[in-house]
């Protein structure tokens, strides 16, 4: 958009060390070989444009100013900017057509190089409020500024500036506020009362144009307790307090949706009132009464997020990480990615005030993608808060590893599973004891069974594989098949009546169940019938009355401590 001014820039420098080492007439000469040398002598800019040049200055005692032949085709401003020891030459384009631009050292050395302005407007500009006006002090004022960017595919933004920001500032409510081109801009006096300052619009980095001047006055009765911007978070309440005389309350009114204003009740020498703030953003609130008003700017905090992870992570492609995410604030965010095609949100999970939030890497391409909180905001909009970086990192090979490295027995028809990382196993079994099967794989991890079939005693090495490289890992030997446990419906100590009988009813998986008691003479025992894993086992009380025996159950052949079932008495 901008033809930059790089010959006229290099004129000045290349002039400018000349002169400054006794060769006065070397502005005139540089300008003429330099000019020859680079180029046309033409330098251009455009209408409207404001453009910036930079000229170094080698000599801390040379000072330079700038003239135009013609102000109002071509405007000059010449800034100092010591920090970086240089002048910075401000070019306006007000109209089309040509001036001579001339700039003039200290020491009566110049250099002088014609400017064309060419082009059309970038832009139209109009305000809803052209006529100077007076505003109360601590009040503000809404303007409204209408902008359409005239070149196809170009967005040129708004601006207001004050001559002076210590009287009155102009701040930026809405951008782009609605789909016709309009912006609101909030007008807050901040000097003293009888100050003025004069406002100018134009498109943001372009020429500003006057449009009214703003003087401050004072209410002869109306005033509040807050005269300077309150700044709070999401949900935060305030109380102020509105002075006069009058017998009416004073109407109370906000600029947006942001916050919320409500009368709260008479005080002494005026009216409360109280703010709520819903929605992030700058607005303020408004006091009218019997004519006059007064105001004061409200800014509302964005929502604040604490995370437990740093802003940039890495994470391997297709693996998850989770976030816990601490949210200040009454509004409930929801989570997304800017790029959904490498980072995908897949679970969130609130547990009291913390967020757990779990994304997955996922596509094929490098790069990254951000994790966003988006929350609420007025007129069913919302705003996005940026979390953290997802970098999606090439995958990293762990290292081999087992999650177990001491020796294994296996009961006989039982099974042992050993979790492999970028590896394999085998088993240097000889006699087939052993049956090995891969079960399941996940990324870098196998998973292998092992299951007991050979005889009890019988023994093998267990090896791990990677690459041209192998190591023990332990020994896994067959031990005794596991004793079926015994489940009985009577676990109480009880009596039966001489002559009578009573039916244990007895659940185990084993095939086969010894039943007795340790005394024959005083119960008879006898296993009734066996159906799946139920045994029904009868006593019949033989003995004298009065006299107690324990029943036992039992697992034949297996060299376990039988099992106590209850005792019995003979009634």
């Amino acid at each position: 958009m901008k033809k930059i001014m790089q010959i006229f820039s290099l004129v000045l420098t290349l002039s400018l060390v000349l002169s400054i080492y006794g060769t006065t007439a070397a502005f005139a000469d540089s300008a003429s070989f330099s000019c020859r040398e680079f180029g046309t002598p033409y330098q251009s800019i455009e209408l409207w444009d404001r453009h910036p040049d930079y000229i170094t200055v080698y000599d801390s005692n040379i000072t330079l100013s700038a003239t135009s032949s013609d102000e109002s085709v071509v405007g000059t401003e010449m800034v100092k900017d010591a920090e970086q020891n240089r002048y910075i030459l401000y070019l306006s384009g007000y109209k089309n057509g040509k001036a001579t631009v001339t700039v003039t050292a200290s020491d009566g050395s110049s250099v002088s190089n014609d400017v064309i302005v060419d082009g059309n407007a970038p832009y139209s500009i109009s305000s809803d409020t052209t006529q100077d006006f007076s505003l109360a002090k601590g009040n503000s004022y809404i303007m409204k500024i209408h902008l359409v960017s005239l070149k196809s595919g170009q967005y040129i933004p708004p601006s207001i500036e004050s001559d002076n920001e210590n009287i009155i500032i102009a701040t930026i409510l809405d951008w782009n506020a609605d789909s016709n081109n309009n912006y609101f801009f909030r007008i807050d006096t901040i000097g003293s009362v009888g100050q003025s300052a004069t406002l100018s619009i134009g498109g943001l980095g372009y020429i500003h144009n006057k449009t009214c001047k703003v003087t401050i006055k004072d209410n002869k009765d109306l005033r509040l307790d807050t005269t300077v911007k309150y700044t709070c978070d999401v949900g935060a309440t305030y109380r102020f307090i509105a002075y006069t005389s009058s017998k009416t309350v004073p109407a109370v009114s906000t600029d947006n949706g942001l916050i919320t204003a409500k009368y709260e009740g008479k005080v002494t020498g005026g009216y409360l009132y109280s703010i709520t703030s819903l929605y992030p953003g700058d607005s303020s609130v408004h006091i009218t009464s019997n004519g006059e008003s007064a105001s004061f700017p409200v800014s509302v905090n964005l929502q604040k997020i604490t995370s437990d992870t740093p802003s940039s992570i890495n994470v391997s492609l297709n693996k998850t990480y989770v976030y816990k995410l601490k949210v200040t604030g009454n509004k409930e965010p929801t989570f997304t990615t800017d790029t959904p095609a490498s980072l995908a949100v897949t679970s969130v999970r609130k547990e009291g005030g913390y967020y757990y939030v779990k994304v997955t890497t996922k596509g094929t391409m490098k790069g990254g993608s951000f994790l966003i909180a988006n929350f609420p905001a007025a007129s069913n909009k919302t705003y996005p808060v940026y979390v953290g970086f997802v970098n999606v990192a090439d995958p990293v090979a762990p290292a081999p590893k087992s999650d177990t490295t001491t020796n294994v027995q296996i009961p006989k028809g039982s099974s042992y599973t050993f979790k492999i990382t970028n590896s394999s196993i085998n088993i240097s079994d000889a006699f087939s004891a052993f049956k090995t099967e891969l079960v399941k794989k996940d990324g870098y991890d196998s998973y292998y069974k092992i299951t007991a079939v050979g005889s009890v005693g019988s023994q093998s090495q267990v090896m791990m594989y990677y690459g041209n490289e192998s190591k023990f890992l332990c020994w896994v030997s067959i031990g005794n098949p596991p004793v079926a446990p015994i489940k009985s419906d009577t676990t109480y100590d009880f009596s039966v009546k001489q002559g009578s009988s009573y039916i244990f009813k007895l659940t185990s998986t084993s095939p086969q169940l010894n039943f007795y008691s340790d005394n024959g003479v005083v119960f008879k025992t006898s296993i009734v019938s066996h159906s799946g894993n139920d045994y029904y086992c009868k006593i019949t009380a033989t003995g004298a009355i009065g006299s107690t025996t324990a029943i036992f159950a039992s697992i034949p052949n297996s060299n376990t401590t039988p099992k106590k079932l209850c005792s019995v008495t003979v009634a």
